[in-house]
């Protein structure tokens, strides 16, 4: 599992389309699986699940982006998980960093 975790400049809806496309255009088999949204408050939160094909392990891998955004402040936290195999540990873990590396440098230009 790779984790990537940043407060950004930006509003919500900015930040989330901008990561969002960044995604989407990072790999030619990527796909949005799921999507959820909800307020609290005044706090918004967005969760993404992706998915896309790992050519170095032969398989799928997702990655999930989570935005949280109130009045004062955006927090954007990325997930990549899959691309292992073995039963007992993991292996090949390459998949989950390339994912990982389709945003993290799209988050590092808007992160405070």
């Amino acid at each position: 599992m790779a984790i990537y975790e940043a407060d950004v400049t930006g509003t919500f809806e900015e930040v989330l389309a901008y990561l969002s496309e960044t995604i989407e255009q990072g790999s030619s088999t990527c796909s949005l699986e799921e999507s959820s949204e909800c307020q609290i408050g005044d706090t918004k939160i967005a969760i993404r699940a992706y998915e896309r094909y790992s050519w170095l392990g032969d398989n799928r891998v997702s990655l999930h982006l989570t935005v949280a955004s109130n009045v004062e402040q955006t927090h954007v936290t990325v997930i990549a998980t899959g691309g292992s195999q073995g039963v007992i540990f993991k292996f090949n873990t390459i998949g989950e960093d390339n994912f990982l590396q389709t945003v993290v440098p799209a988050i590092q230009k808007i992160e405070k």
